[in-house]
């Protein structure tokens, strides 16, 4: 037997599955944010929308500010925890 030269990424569980599908759709931010009426759902939506259908350089140029952000919040969090 040979190997396959693509993996193929076989969902643990129903969420896994609903997560990929969605991914494939391009229904990703339909999934995250399913309530329209409410205001910072449409925005939310809207920019994983944008980040969802830009070229991954782009996706990568926008995320890497809110990611390190996010990241400083979690281990400032960390910290507080570990001192008390």
């Amino acid at each position: 037997m040979k190997p396959r030269a693509q993996r193929v990424l076989t969902p643990e569980t129903s969420f896994d599955k609903i997560v990929l599908m969605a991914i494939e759709r391009g229904k990703f931010t339909n999934l995250l944010f399913d309530d329209p009426s409410r205001l910072s759902h449409r925005a939310l939506g809207r920019i994983v929308n944008l980040l969802e259908k830009s070229p991954p350089v782009q996706a990568v140029m926008a995320v890497k500010p809110i990611r390190s952000a996010f990241l400083n919040a979690v281990l400032k969090g960390i910290k507080k925890y570990a001192d008390s």
